[in-house]
């Protein structure tokens, strides 16, 4: 992974955790911007309690998540938190290897038609060099982990997407 990518996942996870110990942590989650009342993780708590207490959280209008996301975050919701961050994380590097083995196929499809002359000439200026070739996935990764949607969305531990 490059260099300039982990300083980015440093960064990105630095203003979550910055916003997680703030004060304004519960003030984004009740956000209506941020989350609904479908996708709040105050739901997702109440449907635990009702979990535990041998209740079915379907039975009400408090919880609509999936069963497996309730099981999952049964384990995990000690460590809320951290799953949201790594979530973000996860998803930010899996568009960086995207972007990066796309870019991959349109260099060789660049190079091929470069060779064999198919592009004409007042089109050569359009052409991506290996310079921008390398930062375009590195843009992508930072313009979703500095979204700041994404990051208001991670620290208010919506559940939507």
């Amino acid at each position: 992974m490059a260099a300039p990518l982990t300083l980015l996942l440093v960064v990105a996870v630095t203003v979550r955790a910055a916003l997680y110990r703030s004060s304004l942590a519960d003030l984004i989650s009740e956000r209506v911007e941020v989350v609904s009342p479908l996708t709040a993780w105050k739901r997702v708590v109440e449907g635990l309690a009702l979990l535990d207490l041998g209740v079915s959280p379907y039975s009400g209008d408090v919880f609509h998540e999936t069963p497996l996301i309730i099981y999952l975050f049964h384990f995990l919701v000690d460590y809320a938190e951290i799953t949201f961050m790594l979530a973000d994380v996860i998803t930010a590097v899996a568009l960086y290897m995207a972007v990066t083995d796309y870019n991959k196929q349109v260099f060789r499809k660049q190079k091929f038609a470069l060779e064999a002359d198919l592009y004409p000439l007042d089109c050569l200026e359009l052409i991506r060099s290996p310079k921008e070739m390398y930062y375009i996935p590195l843009k992508v990764a930072m313009f979703y982990l500095l979204n700041p949607f994404t990051i208001l969305s991670c620290v208010a531990k919506s559940t939507c997407g």
